[in-house]
């Protein structure tokens, strides 16, 4: 009985544990994404009438901006 105590308490942490960082992970690429938006339309707006090419290198990279 007490073996089956330890099991579920271990199962339960080790839950909460893993259900904690996807919500942590989750929330930094939102949080990226909404900042990259923000990069993205300021570039639209600086562009003017020259030609613009938007780069990332990864999920948790800044976009660049480059003017032509």
């Amino acid at each position: 009985m007490q073996k089956d105590k330890v099991k579920l308490l271990i199962l339960l942490l080790g839950s909460v544990f893993i259900l904690g960082a996807a919500m942590v992970i989750m929330l930094k690429i939102y949080n990226q994404h909404v900042e990259n938006e923000q990069i993205i339309e300021r570039c639209y707006e600086e562009s003017g009438d020259r030609s613009l090419t938007i780069e990332k290198n990864g999920v948790f990279s800044k976009v660049t901006c480059k003017y032509h």
